[in-house]
């Protein structure tokens, strides 16, 4: 059990680390605001 209590840590900090609600995420939207410009649309190709 702890084992998976440990694994999930280490999943939400890798999520938290890869900008879904870190820091970069907040200065990456606060960048495009003051150069006014709308973040690039999404690069993924439908299947």
């Amino acid at each position: 059990m702890s084992l998976i209590v440990a694994l999930k840590f280490f999943h939400y900090l890798s999520l938290f680390l890869a900008g879904g609600l870190g820091v970069a995420n907040a200065l990456l939207a606060k960048a495009h605001q003051k150069a006014q410009m709308p973040p690039a649309p999404p690069t993924a190709h439908p299947a």
